[in-house]
């Protein structure tokens, strides 16, 4: 399986977009720092562009956060969603609404 395929790497996409959004910065000025078109930020937040460690650690620099912020919050994801995956897959029950 093709690591684009796997789950986490939503995750990845998730937070590339997350770091920019909490930034406050658009995909025009976001593409203009890295001095790319703004097809680019859109390709790479939908997967449909892959960065390599370069350009990821740009992407971090662009939005005012760094490579060890971006792998600590990616780890928490991950994370997160394993559990969020274990609950599901051991029909762990919901908690019941009572009026």
């Amino acid at each position: 399986m093709k690591s684009i395929d796997r789950k986490e790497y939503q995750e990845v996409l998730k937070l590339l977009r997350a770091v920019r959004v909490e930034a406050g910065i658009p995909q025009t000025e976001l593409s203009e720092r890295l001095g790319r078109p703004q097809p680019f930020v859109s390709a790479a937040e939908l997967g449909r562009v892959r960065l390599d460690a370069l350009q990821l650690k740009l992407w971090c620099d662009a939005c005012g956060t760094d490579l060890v912020a971006f792998a600590q919050r990616l780890t928490a994801a991950f994370a997160s969603a394993a559990r969020t995956s274990r609950k599901i897959a051991n029909g762990t029950p919901r908690k019941s609404r009572e009026s």
